[in-house]
């Protein structure tokens, strides 16, 4: 089984201790901690964090795998960069209002 919803440790960096509402996450390890969350990217993200002893679950699952849709989202963006006609446009979206129900 794979998740999203990660269980870290909190620890007490005294540089940090000023800071309000914001989560500083490691920048050493395997993977950042926001990517395996959702695939998370820090931009703009939103974190919860609960001490709620009936919402601690004892070890993490391993984290899903986002990417492919990294992957994918480095093609759009080059796709971005590159000329469309205004029929592609409208093609875009006519799906997109399709697609919104």
């Amino acid at each position: 089984m794979k998740g999203d919803i990660r269980k870290l440790q909190a620890v007490d960096i005294p540089v940090f201790r000023e800071l309000k509402n914001v989560i500083v996450f490691p920048k050493n390890g395997p993977r950042p901690h926001a990517k395996e969350m959702s695939g998370g990217d820090l931009d703009g993200d939103t974190f919860w964090i609960s001490s709620h002893k009936d919402l601690i679950f004892q070890s993490n699952e391993e984290p899903f795998d986002y990417q492919e849709q990294e992957d994918e989202a480095k093609d759009i963006q080059s796709q971005i960069n590159s000329p469309h006609t205004i029929q592609e446009v409208c093609n875009f979206f006519g799906e997109y209002i399709a697609a919104d129900k």
